[in-house]
């Protein structure tokens, strides 16, 4: 089973992590985030795991440009609603 990797194409993040499996020689699948959205289910089993802020990067243009930092993301369902955005 394949590693899937969940993001935005033109993310530098993202880019250096499909760089650097690249180069390990892992395949891996790409997600883009935009072109097919994550479900509501996804997206809360992720905040389970490893925590609304962990998940997104609150460095990023897109969330800086948004302000959508001033807003509570305080469920899934809610945060399902901003990375569509």
């Amino acid at each position: 089973m394949l590693p899937i990797i969940y993001g935005i194409s033109n993310c530098d993040t993202v880019r250096k992590a499909r760089k650097w499996l690249a180069d390990q020689g892992i395949e891996h699948q790409f997600v883009d985030v935009r072109d097919l959205p994550p479900t509501r289910e996804r997206i809360g089993d992720w905040i389970a795991s490893v925590g609304k802020d962990v998940l997104v990067n609150k460095r990023s243009k897109i969330w800086i440009a948004q302000s959508v930092k001033k807003l509570k993301t305080g469920t899934p369902f809610r945060f399902c609603s901003l990375i569509r955005r």
